[in-house]
């Protein structure tokens, strides 16, 4: 693989950090995962959302609260934030 130093704005860090853990991967993965997705070169039959991990909560009221944790990660809006 090769190797790229990005920049990412506080939020969008917070935000794949975030991802990360809740999938138990590397952000390196996560941001793969997101490149391949945008240009299309996912594999087929790969998830889009990580519904394994949103069990795997120590909150305890995640089913109740999904569509909130699924917002704060970024999923719903488009890819300006809007």
């Amino acid at each position: 693989m090769k190797r790229i130093t990005m920049s990412l704005s506080p939020d969008l860090a917070y935000r794949v950090v975030r991802e990360a853990r809740l999938r138990h991967t590397s952000v390196s993965a996560v941001i793969r995962d997101a490149l391949d997705e945008h240009f299309g070169t996912a594999p087929e039959g790969k998830r889009k959302l990580p519904f394994a991990a949103l069990g795997e909560s120590k909150e305890g009221d995640v089913g109740i609260r999904a569509e909130e944790y699924l917002k704060d990660l970024g999923f719903g809006e488009d890819s300006l934030g809007r």
